[in-house]
């Protein structure tokens, strides 16, 4: 939802794929959907709006042209970004914070050690070797 609200006229590519891929998106507008994550809604409706503007335009802007090619599609939406103005639903981004652990060593030591085993290349007798106690 970002990039659709606050990057949308800079992604041109990401509003070609919204509207090449519009039947995909319209299988996710279901009601039990909405139901369990009503945020969805939001998402959803904000994928409604960007694809009434494009789609029209890109219609509009396509009539009476043949053969049709990727360029020329794309070339209308970038041309109909310059007149995006429609104003799309912000929604409330979840926080994630990391928080480490008291010794994260004891986890990612032992785990580097397996890589390097196992992918370093270095000959390693698997029956003589002791990384750490057990």
């Amino acid at each position: 939802n970002g990039s659709l609200t606050y990057a949308l006229p800079r992604n041109p590519n990401l509003v070609y794929a919204l509207v090449h891929r519009k039947a995909a998106l319209s299988l996710l507008d279901n009601h039990a959907l909405m139901e369990a994550h009503p945020p969805a809604r939001d998402l959803l409706d904000n994928f409604d709006t960007v694809l009434s503007f494009f789609g029209t335009k890109v219609t509009k802007g396509l009539q009476g042209m043949e053969p049709v090619s990727e360029e020329k599609v794309l070339q209308v939406i970038k041309d109909a970004t310059l007149s995006w103005s429609c104003p799309l639903r912000k929604i409330e981004l979840e926080r994630f914070t990391y928080t480490q652990d008291a010794s994260p060593e004891e986890f990612f030591t032992p785990y580097l050690w397996s890589l390097v085993l196992v992918h370093g290349g270095i000959p390693f007798n698997s029956q003589r070797l002791r990384l750490f106690d057990a």
